[in-house]
């Protein structure tokens, strides 16, 4: 069975993603993957050693469970977008640089389509950092549907 991965980050249109997909999803008889990425922290990497301040494993440890805590919570508000349409999803945490990690899910052989968000925060953000969404876009081998 084929795959509709979708990218989401806890914003709005992420979950309108969702709710797309989740729609195509019963239509086309494919199921759905839900996936959000940690992307390396820049107050972790400050403290990791830019400036040579050491990060103790506790501190570590805690960084990395608020991590994983957020991303659990995206996951779910987006398996329960889903789920009001009667979908279900598979859904997974990837660690990494977010438009390389999905680009790399997206090139596996179930994924026929991939879908996210046109925005995950802030224009100055999305202007310094770059858009997510343009780079997959932009390096996708399968279709990519952006929702506003």
């Amino acid at each position: 069975m084929k795959t509709i991965l979708v990218a989401v980050d806890g914003s709005e249109p992420a979950l309108r993603a969702v709710r797309l997909a989740a729609s195509m999803c019963k239509q086309s008889e494919s199921t759905l993957e839900l996936v959000t990425v940690l992307a390396p922290t820049y107050g972790h990497m400050l403290l990791a050693g830019t400036y040579g301040v050491p990060l103790d494993a506790e501190t570590s440890a805690a960084i990395a469970r608020a991590e994983d805590a957020w991303a659990a919570g995206v996951l779910r508000q987006a398996r329960e977008a889903a789920g009001e349409l009667g979908a279900s999803a598979q859904q997974q945490i990837l660690r990494g640089s977010p438009a390389g990690r999905i680009l790399e899910r997206a090139k596996e052989a179930d994924v026929w389509m991939l879908a996210t968000g046109a925005r995950g925060h802030g224009k100055v953000a999305a202007f310094l950092l770059g858009s997510v969404a343009d780079r997959v876009v932009h390096g996708s081998p399968k279709p990519v549907l952006v929702v506003p």
